[in-house]
């Protein structure tokens, strides 16, 4: 009894965190699209009670960490939902958070959609790490609080336009000029910095150049392994670190960038502290800059400086150099579309300008041989920082007539003719953003039918209001007291759901992903089957599970296997399932050659290819926590199982194949090199020996995946297996096992007659 008490203890600090995440990302936003946060003030109110309740709860932990868990230097698909968080020994990522909500039950149902939303957020402002330091009682630390939050969740916007921050002190407004690091980039941690030691944006700047310039001298400059920043070390240095006040929340500190858990909580505690030997008036100059400043008159800004783009490379260069007549004009604007990093930051304007300029750049590219053998490198480069783009930008776009129409907020509307491949490219991330926008709306409030308000819901799916209100209406009867599912009440009223054929899937959709137990799940998800048939809009459910798939590709979500097992189900024309209750996919679809639809097929296999590398993408997710799983257990962070990992990965191995397309290819032929080697790392990992039956039930589905996807020059993978069959047969020697491998071995001679059969066909 005490262990559950102690879990439903840390469940609760679990809630906190999340809690504490969806408070700290609503600063960021305008408060026009957050649900629940009615003023800065308000949420600053919410804020405090909850660094209070976590500071009772918490042992020698002081501070939080926010952590994006890839590489902070990635900028390709930046939007993605891939961060823990950190306190106190308690370490809580997406999946951590679902499972907690699931144990806490319905009342507690809307907060992982809130820690997924906010994780998006700090996506979209490109924050790679977040540090807060939990305050003291003393209104003097809550005001330095409420003064660094106030700068930088209003860095982004106010670093767009080189404007000056505001925040209030002493109930003045102050405005203060943003302070660069040693490479002229705009920081938020130095003018928090400034703002909180009352100096002005150019006495903090002079500091900056002082503790740079000796870095340099002392052969420990900002940019290598030990200081990547000025505002990294500032605080380890003698004369500053009992002289400044530091803030309390930091964004992109690098130091938090680190793969460590023990420290976090004690900001400088890896380092030595630097005894730097300043000019004698330095100490002075903090003093004499607090004295003689006046806060309510702004200074002049300096010279705007935006955010460098990448270096071009060397081909693309040397191609603008050889075409001056076509370049010369606009080459820095080329190449800051082509190479830019401030994508993240951009408002639909100046995106829809960026796209004009790719446009011409496609267009005259096009018109050459050296140009057209670069073109699809450069439309790659171009994929990857649209990827980037916030996905509100979107909302303001529209496609009509191979043109873009912008209606930005307090400004006229424009259009302007854009390139194919980019219109496409535009057409897709819109796609995906109304996808979250939607499935976030029905994650606020989970099953709580009470809290929905009709009008958002209209807008947020594109319908009548009095058709938001008749689903709801229908759904809140589909439900019990308990958030039970009731199928004899939804197959009662499938008929009154098909009213509204055009958005009805993606609303039950949304729902089913917020159904809690696993026994309902399985029959909403058979009753959305019926719901489709009736419906007769599979195109339309099929591209909202593929937006859904793909929206968080370093993400897994319990839902993913779902989807994928409906899309194998939409690309059918006959499909037995529909009269059995079932949650995976029969492997002998993997059989089916004439009862595909065809149509559905073409588009799909097109929108892979297209988009193949957030299909790449989703793909290593899913294998990455696979490996993870069967090499860690049950501790890893990540905690999802073995064999649901492995039937998610099955039924994207079926979806692939059905679909076809270079992309599928390539998936199966890696995973055949995986899967088809004995000696290989999946095979001898510490939780393998019990999963040794699936793992070789999905090297099965894989080589039937090969028989229709695969070509006659992939005849030698399938030499390598036959080759390595008896090695295969030492991994167990029970009497089952081998009967798995005599199987296996016919499996693949039955793949290598489909391949050549397939390869006749199309002589």
């Amino acid at each position: 009894m005490v262990k559950t008490n102690d879990n439903k203890q840390l469940d609760l600090r679990r809630v906190l965190l999340i809690e504490l995440a969806h408070l700290l990302s609503s600063l960021f936003m305008d408060t026009r699209y957050w649900q629940g946060v009615k003023t800065q003030k308000d949420t600053f109110s919410k804020l405090l009670k909850n660094l209070t309740l976590l500071g009772e709860k918490a042992g020698t932990g002081r501070g939080v960490l926010i952590q994006y868990r890839g590489s902070p230097s990635e900028t390709i698909e930046f939007q993605r939902n891939d961060y823990v968080i950190f306190f106190d020994g308690l370490i809580l990522d997406l999946t951590g958070a679902a499972s907690a909500v699931n144990r806490l039950g319905i009342q507690m149902s809307h907060l992982g959609g809130r820690l997924s939303k906010a994780f998006g957020i700090f996506s979209s402002h490109a924050i790679n790490t977040l540090y807060l330091k939990l305050p003291g009682s003393s209104q003097e630390e809550l005001k330095q609080l409420q003064i660094a939050l106030s700068i930088i969740s209003s860095f982004k916007e106010a670093a767009k336009t080189d404007a000056p921050v505001t925040f209030i002190n002493n109930g003045r407004q102050i405005s203060l000029e943003l302070v660069r690091d040693q490479l002229g980039r705009p920081d938020p941690n130095l003018t928090a910095t400034a703002a909180l030691n009352d100096m002005s944006a150019e006495n903090m700047q002079t500091l900056v150049k002082r503790v740079d310039k000796f870095l340099k001298r002392s052969g420990k400059s900002a940019g290598n392994e030990v200081y990547k920043s000025v505002y990294c070390v500032l605080f380890d240095i003698k004369p500053y670190k009992d002289k400044l006040i530091r803030p309390l929340i930091e964004i992109n500190n690098e130091k938090w960038s680190l793969p460590l858990t023990s420290m976090f909580d004690q900001p400088g505690a890896d380092t030595d502290l630097i005894d730097l030997q300043l000019e004698k008036n330095s100490d002075q100059s903090l003093k004499d800059d607090k004295e003689r400043r006046n806060p309510n008159e702004p200074e002049l800004p300096d010279s705007a400086k935006e955010v460098e783009p990448a270096l071009p490379d060397s081909w693309f260069e040397e191609f603008l150099d050889e075409n001056p007549k076509d370049f010369k004009k606009d080459r820095q604007k080329i190449i800051k579309t082509v190479y830019g990093n401030d994508y993240n930051m951009l408002d639909s304007t100046e995106f829809v300008d960026r796209l004009a300029v790719a446009t011409n750049l496609l267009d005259s590219l096009g018109k050459s041989e050296k140009g057209s053998k670069i073109l699809n490198t450069v439309i790659r480069k171009l994929q990857e920082r649209i990827s980037q783009v916030p996905g509100e930008v979107f909302n303001d776009l529209t496609i009509q007539k191979g043109q873009v129409k912008v209606k930005p907020a307090n400004k006229p509307e424009f259009t302007k003719k854009i390139h194919s491949t980019l219109l496409k490219f535009v057409w897709l991330f819109k796609e995906r953003a109304k996808t979250r926008g939607k499935i976030e709306i029905i994650a606020e409030y989970g099953l709580d039918f009470e809290l929905y308000n009709n009008a958002e819901l209209a807008a947020g799916y594109d319908i009548p209001e009095e058709d938001a209100r008749g689903i709801i209406e229908l759904l809140k009867t589909c439900f019990n007291e308990n958030g039970h599912f009731l199928r004899n009440v939804f197959e009662s009223r499938i008929d009154q759901f098909i009213r509204y054929e055009k958005k009805v899937f993606e609303f039950l959709w949304s729902f089913l992903k917020e159904t809690n137990h696993r026994s309902d799940r399985i029959a909403f998800l058979n009753c959305l089957q019926l719901i489709i048939d009736k419906s007769k809009q599979p195109k339309r459910a099929l591209k909202f599970l593929l937006s859904d798939v793909c929206r968080d590709t370093a993400v897994i979500y319990h839902s993913d296997r779902n989807a994928f097992m409906l899309v194998n189900l939409l690309l059918r024309t006959y499909n037995q399932e529909l009269d059995i209750d079932i949650e995976l996919t029969p492997e002998e679809v993997l059989q089916v050659k004439n009862g595909m639809n065809k149509d559905l097929v073409k588009y799909v296999q097109w929108r892979v290819d297209f988009d193949h590398q957030r299909f790449f993408n989703k793909v290593g997710t899913v294998h990455q926590r696979l490996v993870e799983a069967l090499k860690f257990g049950s501790s890893t962070v990540h905690s999802m199982p073995v064999h649901f990992l492995l039937s998610l990965e099955r039924e994207i191995y079926i979806f692939l194949s059905l679909v076809g397309g270079k992309t599928a290819r390539n998936v199966i032929r890696s995973a055949i090199m995986i899967y088809g080697n004995p000696q290989f790392g999946i095979y001898h990992l510490t939780e393998s020996d019990r999963h040794l039956t699936a793992l070789l039930q999905q090297f099965k589905i894989v080589l039937r995946g090969l028989g229709r996807v695969g070509k006659v020059r992939d005849f030698r993978l399938l030499n390598d297996i036959q080759a390595k069959i008896e090695g295969f047969a030492k991994l167990d020697f029970s009497l089952d096992h081998q009967r798995q491998v005599e199987r296996l071995q016919q499996l693949v001679e039955i793949t290598r007659k489909s391949i050549a059969e397939a390869e006749a066909r199309r002589k």
